[in-house]
């Protein structure tokens, strides 16, 4: 039920808003087109981050980030079509392979970073005994 609420705040409420306060500051065309793409764009890099430092739910604040960022592809030119009246082209294969490029490579990095905490005791076990001397 969080979920729900969250994505329909990003994709339906943020856009509502958008337009209430442009028609409010009597926007122009120029500016009113920009501004409404900003507010059709999901917008979550930085709430994990913040949910964390507030105490929130950081895991639904991941999940969230996820399913707005795999729909952005769909969502984003529909409501840009429906709320400006022009289709901002998205090439959805190139930018699925972004988004794989860099959660491949965060994943990754978090194996290693695993690796390197939980796996150190193993390793300085098995090398305890192996000393290394330097002739001086």
């Amino acid at each position: 039920m969080p979920l729900s609420i969250g994505y329909a705040a990003q994709y339906v409420l943020k856009p509502l808003l958008g337009v209430m306060v442009a028609k409010v500051f009597r926007m122009p065309s120029a500016f009113f087109a920009g501004f409404m793409l900003t507010c059709c764009v999901s917008g979550a890099q930085l709430s994990s981050y913040a949910s964390f430092l507030s105490k929130g739910d950081v895991a639904l604040s991941i999940l969230l980030t996820s399913c707005s960022t795999i729909s952005s592809v769909v969502v984003t030119p529909v409501l840009t079509g429906l709320l400006i009246g022009s289709v901002v082209p998205v090439d959805g294969i190139a930018m699925a392979k972004s988004i794989l490029q860099v959660v491949n490579w965060l994943v990754i990095k978090k194996c290693i970073l695993w690796c390197m905490i939980f796996m150190y005791p193993v390793f300085d076990s098995l090398f305890n005994h192996v000393t290394l001397q330097f002739p001086v």
